[in-house]
This record gives structure tokens, C-alpha cells and sequence, in this order.
């Protein structure tokens, strides 16, 4: 929690400067529009591949009183990641014609990349932390 807490304090002091404002709007389009996305690709790829699917099935079903076919495998492990492929696809596109607000391309850049970045490093870092010991 520490570190976690210690990397907000400092990753959110830019927004404390004159222009945070524009920063937070960058920042939030993008976050908004790119990285909610990414999140549950990249959630529905590590669940479908990774994580044995129908072992979540399996467990929803127990515990659950609306049972869950086989379907909704194949639609975790291939269509939804291709929607999402698509939405994402189609959101840069239209970034890339329309520039967020009119900022300069570097800004823009600087302010999706960064966020994406991050959301990926902390996932990582906290997938290690709370990963040992737990068998999937």
C-alpha cells in the first residue's frame, strides 16, 4: 500500500502545477477512452488463456443461481477481445483524425501513453506481490 500510495503522491504532482488542468483533461480522455478498454482486453485474454476459463465457469455456476454454458467461454477467450480490438482500433483511428481538444501531438501522445504505462507496471508489480503462493 505504501509503495502504491508513494507512486500516486508523485505521479499526481503535475497535476498541482499550472497546467494540471489541461493535464487532467489529457489524461482522463484517454483513461476514459483507452484505458477501460485495455483493462478488460487485456482481463478477458489472462482469464480466457491464462487462468483456465472454465474453472471461473465452474465456479459461477456453483454459486450462482443463473448457470453459465460453454459459450460464454468462447465469447471471454474470442469475441469479446475482438470487439474490444475493434472499439480500440476505431478510437485511435478517430484520435488520429481528430486531435484530442486541439493539443500538439507530443501532448497527446505523452498523455496516453503514460497512463497505459502505468495501469501495465502496477499490474505487474501487484500480479508478483499477491501472485506467490496462489495456484491457479
Amino acid at each position: 500500500t505504501g509503495i502504491v500510495c508513494t507512486f500516486g503522491f508523485f505521479a499526481s504532482l503535475i497535476f498541482a502545477t499550472g497546467g494540471g488542468l489541461y493535464w487532467l483533461e489529457i489524461v482522463d480522455h484517454f483513461i476514459a477512452n483507452f484505458g477501460l478498454v485495455v483493462i478488460g482486453l487485456v482481463e478477458c485474454l489472462v482469464l480466457g488463456w491464462m487462468y483456465k476459463i472454465h474453472k471461473l465457469r465452474e465456479h459461477a455456476n456453483k454459486t450462482s443461481d443463473i448457470l453459465i454454458g460453454k459459450w460464454w467461454d468462447i465469447l471471454i477467450k474470442f469475441v469479446i477481445p475482438f470487439v474490444l480490438c475493434i472499439l480500440l482500433a476505431v478510437a485511435l483511428v478517430n484520435n488520429i483524425i481528430n486531435p484530442y481538444m486541439g493539443y500538439p501531438w507530443w501532448i497527446i501522445t505523452l498523455g496516453g501513453v503514460v497512463p497505459i504505462i502505468t495501469i501495465f507496471l502496477l499490474s505487474f508489480v501487484l500480479m508478483k506481490i499477491r501472485g506467490k503462493g496462489v495456484e491457479t
